[in-house]
């Protein structure tokens, strides 16, 4: 498995995915630092859970393009070179797919604890340091982004065109951020909406006094076992996809 992952990280050396990446969690920080910016903390009860409610909410806008992207960017390496069955002379198909997915999945990893870190690190400057919190905001967006990339990497390996994964994600995205308004059932019927789905925060902003409440919820475990039996779905289809492309 060493040296197939090591395969899949010379194909990606010259497709800049560490900037996709740096430049996703850039905008993420400077979101985050401008939010905590000349904060009044007289209009709001609980900082903790409003950095949490803003990293969560801009991670639902750009990580889904990112991951299209980056799905893309590991689909077409085969797809482009029409080379699936030349590389399974070197390799068999199902190492090669682990090793695909192991790379997927490990970038996912530390971009969400990138995530979870800046987070901690806001609140910790703060003095606001909330355990349970950062685990339910890992828990978040690890599952959501696991779910959306087997689901763009599907898409990837089945369509000859990397336009139609990347345009299906900026629809899902939009979905996603409409999702945050629209309590139920918009949010539980997309994957892009597990953002807002499973984020433990409840909001309640007051017009007339201009002051919001935020109220840390229980974790909902239950969609959480929704996502993962549908991420691990996802994973199934788009392994038989591979395995397909290579079989015919």
């Amino acid at each position: 498995m060493r040296k197939e992952f090591q395969a899949e990280r010379l194909k990606m050396k010259r497709k800049h995915t560490f900037l996709l990446f740096a430049a996703c969690y850039g905008l993420a920080a400077a979101w985050m630092l401008y939010a905590v910016t000349d904060l009044d903390f007289g209009r709001f009860n609980d900082f903790a859970a409003l950095a949490a409610f803003n990293l969560l909410m801009i991670a639902s806008i750009f990580s889904p393009v990112l991951i299209a992207a980056y799905a893309s960017r590991l689909a077409d390496v085969e797809q482009y070179g029409n080379c699936y069955k030349w590389i399974a002379c070197l390799q068999t198909p199902a190492s090669i797919w682990n090793a695909k997915a192991l790379s997927g999945l490990s970038h996912i990893l530390l971009y969400t604890l990138a995530q979870t870190l800046l987070l901690a690190a806001v609140c910790g400057y703060f003095r606001e340091p909330s355990l349970s919190l950062y685990v339910q905001v890992f828990l978040d967006l690890l599952l959501t982004c696991a779910a959306l990339f087997f689901l763009q990497l599907w898409l990837s390996i089945c369509s000859k065109s990397q336009l139609v994964p990347l345009f299906v994600s900026i629809a899902g995205t939009f979905g996603g951020i409409f999702s945050w308004l629209l309590a139920f059932p918009l949010r539980y019927l997309i994957p892009w909406g597990y953002y807002s789905a499973l984020c433990g925060i409840s909001m309640y902003y007051d017009q007339e006094t201009r002051y919001a409440y935020y109220a840390i919820q229980p974790f909902p475990w239950a969609w959480a076992a929704v996502l993962a039996l549908a991420a691990a779905a996802l994973y199934l289809f788009c392994r038989r996809a591979f395995l397909r492309q290579i079989s015919d």
